[in-house]
């Protein structure tokens, strides 16, 4: 009796893939994994600048009315200031009095409250800014070192004619002066002299004493209604410290 065997049939063998194809994938997962990775970082690092800068914002946004605040509280400070007040002496007629021409006086025209020295200011009694002021002179009390006047305004040459005749003066009059006084208001004022005022009065001597130059000085201020002398007064330290005499119209 035969025996037949039976073999088993055997499966081709299946093919690998060669070795250079699995490093290839391998690599490009690699790949891929990093792109997501960076992906995702870069996402997120915009993500939180975002709302760094939505926190800064608002932050900015407050401080700015705080320092509005503080910068609008000296204007506030300052608007609460009370104005100054005026000087009870202060005179602006007495500058506009004073002129504006070849012979006018010096100094700034105002009137001080009282006198630099620091003493009590006397009843009646103006204070002038330092200068030279034309001036007629109304009277003068030697014993109490007042003197009392009328500034003017004073013209020479021919801003004298000119002066005189928009004054309304006939111009054949007008034409032969050489000086010419303005008197734009009546106001007088009484000033303080010093005690060793100096006058300088025309037909005068050097000789003459004080008491006899107050006497002319009186008696001059007195003719031609007041008018034939003009006087310049020198101020200094709130004081007339000098009078000098000039005539303002020929005598005849």
């Amino acid at each position: 009796m035969s025996t037949t065997l039976h073999e088993t049939p055997t499966r081709p063998p299946v093919p690998r893939p060669p070795r250079r194809r699995r490093v290839a994938l391998f690599a490009a997962g690699a790949v891929l994994v990093a792109a997501l990775g960076a992906g995702g970082a870069i996402a997120l690092g915009d993500r939180n600048a975002g709302q760094s800068a939505a926190a800064t914002q608002p932050s900015a946004a407050a401080a700015q009315p705080a320092a509005n605040i503080q910068s609008a509280q000296p204007a506030a400070g300052q608007s609460a200031k009370p104005a100054a007040p005026t000087p009870a002496g202060h005179d602006p007629a007495s500058s506009q009095q004073r002129g504006s021409d070849s012979q006018q006086t010096s100094g700034s025209g105002q009137e001080q409250p009282s006198t630099p020295s620091g003493s009590p200011k006397r009843e009646g009694v103006v204070t002038l800014a330092d200068g030279r002021y034309n001036a007629y002179v109304r009277k003068v009390d030697p014993d109490r070192d007042l003197i009392v006047v009328d500034l003017v305004q004073v013209f020479t040459g021919d801003a004298a004619v000119r002066a005189a005749l928009e004054d309304g003066m006939d111009r054949s009059a007008a034409e032969v002066r050489d000086t010419y006084v303005r008197n734009q208001n009546d106001r007088l004022r009484t000033l303080e002299m010093a005690g060793g005022v100096k006058l300088n009065l025309i037909g005068a001597c050097e000789s003459t004493g004080q008491e006899a130059l107050f006497t002319k000085l009186i008696k001059d201020a007195t003719y031609g209604q007041g008018q034939l002398f003009y006087y310049t007064l020198g101020v200094q330290g709130g004081m007339v410290q000098r009078i000098d005499e000039h005539q303002a119209q020929p005598a005849c």
